[in-house]
């Protein structure tokens, strides 16, 4: 519940700009170096499926889940649900990689 004597203001934003004399990354009006250590989840895909609850619990070691794309798809990475490169997967000593070809523009 609002007090009918507390005053209301509107607040104007003004837009950050670059620094006069300064070579810092601006990133939408804001420095890339304030955000930079913050973690990100990443994720590549190869490819999905679509299988029936039947078939989802009759699988089993050895079982093989076939994808919706072939080996010479690119492999998506995506930063939540958005694609933000592509790639091919690669083996990079005993784990899986993905070599980036093409960094997707907005």
């Amino acid at each position: 519940m609002t007090d009918t004597n507390e005053k209301v203001q509107n607040v104007e934003l003004t837009e950050l700009e670059k620094s006069q004399g300064s070579n810092d990354a601006i990133f939408s009006g804001k420095r890339l170096d304030l955000i930079q250590n913050v973690k990100v989840k990443v994720t590549a895909v190869m490819g999905e499926s679509e299988i029936s609850v039947s078939e989802l619990f009759n699988l089993k070691e050895d079982s093989i889940l076939k994808l919706d794309q072939d080996s010479n798809t690119p492999i998506k990475i995506m930063l939540d649900d958005k694609i933000i490169a592509k790639g091919s997967l690669v083996v990079v000593d005993d784990n899986f990689g993905v070599q980036i070809s093409d960094v997707v523009k907005e």
